[in-house]
């Protein structure tokens, strides 16, 4: 078996499962070992998740409650596939995607709390 050299890009040549005269039946035109070499996928992703809580008390019986809550999420995906080999031998291929995601959530809540009757240690409370 000879190791043949590769004159299209250097290095060695890999087995694509196309000589001439035959193929193989099944990946004709694929090899992993030949495309991790010449092609590239590059994926990135941002993320932030926060929240934040106010509260306020007012009249004596009344509490106010503001929640805040924000995520954010980005992706950047680029991949590139070579023209020299594999299943986009003679086109090569480019493809790129973005994408962006955003949530915000807030809730209010107002609470009342009034004591009515107490004697002793007992007490009547509205909540």
């Amino acid at each position: 078996m000879a190791i043949n050299k590769d004159n299209v890009v250097g290095g060695y040549l890999y087995d694509y499962g196309m000589a001439e005269g035959y193929g193989r039946p099944y990946a004709s035109g694929v090899n992993p070992a030949g495309a991790i070499q010449l092609d590239k996928n590059e994926y990135q992703s941002h993320s932030f998740n926060g929240n934040a809580m106010f509260e306020a008390t007012f009249l004596k019986d009344f509490k106010g409650t503001v929640n805040f809550g924000l995520q954010y999420l980005g992706t950047k995906n680029n991949e590139l596939t070579n023209p020299y080999y594999g299943d986009a031998e003679g086109l090569g291929r480019i493809f790129k995607n973005m994408s962006t995601f955003f949530s915000f959530t807030s809730n209010q809540i107002l609470s009342w709390k009034k004591s009515f009757w107490c004697a002793q240690s007992r007490c009547i409370r509205c909540a």
